[in-house]
């Protein structure tokens, strides 16, 4: 599917150009160019799931060394390799990623491997890619992704909540995880230029409307953001809940503390601290009703 106008639409599939490659890949005898064409079809918008599929990630794996230059042209072909063969080739493409050149595809190509890899393998193999991106790649935008897929990260579901003090807009009070005991609550960080955050507010008055009575609480925390149109934003949206804005200065610690990688973030957070959703989106009722309703009283 690819998003079309806020919305989500299939792509076409282009079965005559999938059956042309196929027919050249029977046909070709040169290593070299039958691995391009293999590849070509893998990159296919929606050719994942045909029927040859399986066995091009497995030919491709046996007949064209990692070092290929072939892999710098077709950088996220790897992750697709491993839809089909799972974790049994991450060898093969950590060996792909070491030897491209660094550079943002080498990043965008291992964070993708990682979400291929996310639900298959091993904690360690997956500490491996997360070094990578730490280590020989870290001067790439996709370093910052590391901490999705980190093991070992802080804010994990069934971790507790890390201490925290979070000043209010009223320059009063703060929320810190000791006033925030005994609720359950939902930690959503956003700010005014994203829209996917702007677009949530609504789903978060519903929300706040909706399970408030029954003890839950929303904290909403504003970073990347400029005062004045945080301050217009909070004029024209209503936000009947507490509500905090992170100047420029602090917002690094925030994000880094939260382990904020993009916006909108939401921590849902249960009355004795435990993490119980992460990424929790306000337009998911059935993920919504899940969480909550073991944790809420009854109406």
């Amino acid at each position: 599917v690819v998003a079309k106008g806020g919305n989500f639409v299939p792509l076409r599939v282009d079965k005559r150009r999938l059956a042309r490659l196929s027919r050249a890949i029977s046909n070709e005898v040169d290593p070299i160019v039958r691995s391009a064409l293999m590849m070509a079809l893998l990159r296919e918008p929606n050719a994942w799931g045909q029927p040859k599929g399986k066995q091009y990630a497995a030919q491709l794996m046996g007949e064209l060394p990692s070092t290929s230059p072939l892999w710098s042209m077709f950088s996220d072909v790897p992750a697709t390799v491993l839809s089909y063969v799972g974790a049994k080739g991450a060898r093969y493409a950590y060996d792909i990623v070491t030897n491209l050149p660094v550079s943002e595809r080498a990043g965008a190509a291992t964070v993708n491997i990682l979400y291929a890899l996310d639900k298959t393998a091993k904690v360690e193999t997956i500490r491996r890619f997360v070094a990578l991106l730490r280590g020989r790649l870290a001067k790439t935008r996709s370093a910052r992704d590391a901490i999705r897929f980190d093991p070992d990260r802080k804010i994990a579901v069934g971790k507790e909540i890390p201490s925290f003090r979070l000043p209010d807009v009223d320059g009063k009070t703060s929320h810190t995880r000791e006033s925030m005991a005994g609720k359950v609550y939902l930690i959503k960080f956003w700010a005014t230029w994203c829209k996917p955050c702007v677009a949530e507010l609504p789903k978060l008055r519903s929300l706040q409307t909706k399970y408030g009575p029954r003890g839950f609480s929303l904290l909403t925390v504003n970073v990347m953001d400029e005062r004045k149109a945080f301050d217009e934003m909070l004029a024209a949206q209503p936000m009947p809940w507490p509500n905090v804005r992170i100047d420029d200065d602090a917002s690094e610690g925030v994000k880094a503390l939260f382990e904020v990688v993009s916006i909108p973030r939401g921590i849902l957070v249960a009355k004795d601290g435990r993490i119980l959703a992460i990424d929790f989106d306000a337009s998911e009722p059935d993920r919504i009703e899940t969480a909550l309703g073991s944790e809420l009283p009854s109406r």
